[in-house]
């Protein structure tokens, strides 16, 4: 059966949410069909499942982190938005959407790369028995070959950061559904989460997925030479990526591309014109809801809503995403956050913020010029 019943509820199994996969690769261009709804439907109800465990394993990540001393600027969680999915299961036809790693994720932002690895070690003794193990975090157990260092062997797009995924098992009958669900967990530096944020607030600037590496290759290239540097300045490994033979050259690239593109000033113009919201009490849930206004303006609503509002939540992010089914009008669900000031340095992209992203970016040049002016002077002396 593609269908079971758990507590009088249906429950989407593998097999079903696998059929879903298909119907959707088939009828994706006939959103107004039967098929498309219900297979959307049943992938949105599989999506629902992934809640629990990722709200869990947060609690979990927080208290090792408290154990530990670990400062985090950032931790925070998000469920992926059906758009992002539907696109993935598209794009990969032979793809297992049931072994999707990344439809929960958690993301922990770090000050240095020595914190980065600290934490990721922290994380591989969820696997083995310790205090916290006894009762809470036996439930999860990391899938060690989807898992990945992407700062030690950095993607050729330039994007660096580890991925830790975890996999819920639960057989209390309460909890069936959430069982066998992954969680990817991303543990990056600051400076590498300031690079995503501009790759993806270019993204949302010029209508174009830069992350998937779609979109102008000159662009895709500025992004991968100033990630070189910024692996160069946390003496981590480089992307492998065709560059130009000296660290001058490559701001003179970068210069060059720049120009003709107006990357950095697109970053420093492009803000959110006006952000509208309602408060709640007791803030449990965020929707964010990134859309284009009048004159190419961008406007930002934040709805949040107190814990006892999950259903409802869960329907107006879905009723949005159903109404910005373009890729560039966004909606998020936030759990846990614990400030509206969290969100913003959570998920700075929907704020269009990549300010400092853009002073990294030109300390590199300010650095460059330092070093010629030592030479010079240094050649000076000797003459």
């Amino acid at each position: 059966m593609t269908e079971m019943k758990i507590k009088n509820k249906n429950f989407i199994s593998k097999q079903a949410v696998a059929n879903a996969a298909n119907d959707l690769r088939k009828y994706h261009l006939e959103p107004k069909s039967s098929q498309y709804k219900d297979a959307k439907r049943k992938i949105s109800e599989w999506r629902s499942y992934h809640s629990y465990p990722m709200s869990f394993l947060l609690r979990v990540i927080k208290a090792l982190l408290k154990k530990n001393n670990v400062k985090a600027t950032v931790l925070c969680q998000r469920v992926k938005r059906m758009p992002s999915i539907e696109g993935k299961i598209i794009a990969r036809p032979r793809m297992n959407a049931s072994n999707m790693q990344d439809v929960a994720g958690i993301r922990i932002v770090l000050s240095k790369i020595s914190d980065v690895y600290t934490v990721f070690d922290l994380l591989n003794t969820l696997n083995k028995p310790n205090d916290l193990n006894k009762s809470k975090t036996k439930c999860f157990e990391i899938v060690q070959n989807k898992t990945h260092d992407y700062i030690k062997s950095p993607k050729a797009d330039g994007y660096r950061s580890i991925h830790v995924v975890f996999k819920y098992e639960c057989k209390s009958i309460n909890r069936l559904v959430s069982s066998g669900k992954l969680i990817e967990v991303q543990i990056r530096t600051q400076l590498q989460h300031d690079w995503g944020t501009a790759v993806e607030s270019l993204g949302i600037i010029n209508k174009e997925m830069y992350k998937r590496g779609a979109g102008n290759k000159e662009i895709l290239r500025f992004f991968a030479l100033v990630s070189y540097l910024f692996a160069m300045r946390e003496d981590c490994p480089v992307p492998e990526i065709e560059k130009p033979k000296t660290r001058l050259k490559i701001l003179k690239e970068l210069k060059t591309i720049d120009k003709k593109y107006s990357i950095i000033n697109k970053l420093e113009v492009n803000k959110v014109d006006r952000i509208l919201g309602n408060s709640s009490t007791d803030p449990f849930f965020y929707l964010l809801t990134l859309a284009d206004g009048k004159n190419n303006k961008k406007f930002l609503e934040v709805k949040s809503l107190s814990k006892d509002k999950k259903k409802f939540a869960e329907w107006l992010y879905e009723n949005a995403e159903d109404e910005g089914k373009l890729e560039y009008k966004k909606s998020v669900l936030l759990l846990n956050t614990i400030s509206y000031s969290d969100l913003e340095l959570a998920y700075p992209n929907y704020f269009l913020k990549a300010d400092t992203f853009i002073k990294n970016y030109k300390e590199e040049f300010k650095i460059s010029k330092l070093v010629e002016s030592f030479i010079r002077g240094f050649f000076r002396g000797i003459q």
